[in-house]
């Protein structure tokens, strides 16, 4: 009797394990597909909401982009029009009305004034958050805010003039480097699609 238990438990075992061995590994086998499915979907949705992240920054810079150039536009044009007023009425008396007409045109130039440092800022922050410190322009646009900080009330046609040239300068500048951190974006964007560098 023990040899016919040990044998009919042998014959249990083999069909045990002839049965439960290929569900065991099948269950493995599934467990690591399906472990594996689940990591590839992980990753592209990590990946999904990055390209969505950098998607929408691109976004912010290509409106930016936008604002400061409409901006640069206004100013460069209601700048002309002071620096044509003030030329030509460099001789006006307090008070007549083309002395109005330059003192709202050189409150204009104010408010642009007071914007530029803000826009300055802003944009190192961009440089700094994007690693471009370094940059050339990045070391050029701090010291437009050192210019802008010594900048004198305009009182006659030549600081109305130094005023104008030096807003429209750094205007002009702020859309470069803006433009920069665009590319920059575009880059970082598209970089796992398109192997490009910088130019």
């Amino acid at each position: 009797m023990d040899a016919e238990v040990v044998r009919l438990i042998e014959t249990v075992s083999l069909d045990a394990i002839k049965i439960l061995g290929p569900a065991i590994i099948a269950a493995f086998a599934t467990y690591k597909a399906t472990k594996i499915q689940y990591e590839i979907k992980l990753q592209e949705i990590t990946k999904g909401h990055e390209f969505k992240a950098r998607e929408h920054l691109f976004d912010y810079y290509k409106e930016r982009q936008a604002k400061l150039s409409m901006s640069h536009e206004e100013l460069n044009r209601a700048l002309s029009q002071l620096l044509g007023m003030s030329a030509a009425s460099s001789d006006y008396d307090e008070g007549d009305s083309t002395s109005k007409i330059v003192d709202s045109f050189s409150g204009i130039s104010g408010l642009y004034t007071e914007l530029a440092p803000f826009e300055i800022e802003a944009t190192l922050k961009d440089f700094e958050s994007k690693g471009l410190s370094e940059a050339i322009e990045y070391i050029k646009l701090q010291s437009y805010t050192d210019r802008l900080r010594d900048l004198q009330e305009p009182i006659n046609y030549y600081s109305i003039k130094d005023n104008v040239f030096l807003l429209l300068e750094v205007y002009s500048f702020l859309e470069r480097c803006n433009q920069i951190l665009l590319e920059t974006q575009i880059e970082r964007l598209f970089s796992e699609y398109v192997g490009s560098e910088r130019s």
